[in-house]
């Protein structure tokens, strides 16, 4: 299988509307390395790569909050791995703030990611705007020809009867 990069495919690719497994993978594996730098907030830029890729707001805020989400419980799943108790301790001194720290967590890192996407389609849509060419085609074509109204037959008047009121 061949990988034809030219400029004309790579733009071909980007202008296309749906790309909700490519945005899933591309939130979740960009997250999930900003996350390992410990700055937080770079989770809205992940999901702003993967929102321009999806370019429906809907679609984007779901897709990448659903990454945000499992990046962040990915994460809390490698800690534990690594360090059992450390994760043990953190969890019980953060339960005195949040009643359950990790689903807190993981729901907020799954809200920004979701801006991040709204952000992202946002980016998108300025970029890549619709093209006239999709414009013409949601447009009503009309059923008969277009006649000129000096050609048109004239209406008669027609007088109505008034009731009376009494």
């Amino acid at each position: 299988m061949s990988w034809d990069l030219t400029r004309a495919n790579v733009r071909a690719f980007l202008r296309k509307e749906h790309h909700p497994v490519m945005g899933f993978l591309v939130c979740f594996v960009f997250a999930f390395l900003l996350q390992l730098t410990t700055i937080g907030i770079l989770i809205v830029l992940a999901g702003g790569v993967a929102g321009f890729l999806l370019k429906r707001a809907v679609k984007a805020v779901l897709i990448t909050f659903a990454a945000g989400t499992l990046v962040w419980l990915t994460l809390f799943a490698t800690i534990y791995l690594l360090n059992p108790a450390a994760f043990v301790t953190a969890t019980i001194l953060l339960s005195t703030i949040l009643p359950a720290p990790q689903l807190v967590v993981s729901l907020v890192g799954g809200l920004l990611t979701g801006i991040g996407g709204q952000l992202g389609v946002i980016v998108a849509n300025f970029v890549y705007p619709r093209g006239a060419e999709e414009v013409e085609l949601t447009r009503a074509k009309p059923s008969a020809p277009i006649v000129p109204t000096e050609d048109l037959p004239r209406r008669r008047i027609i007088k109505r009867r008034r009731r009376r009121r009494t």
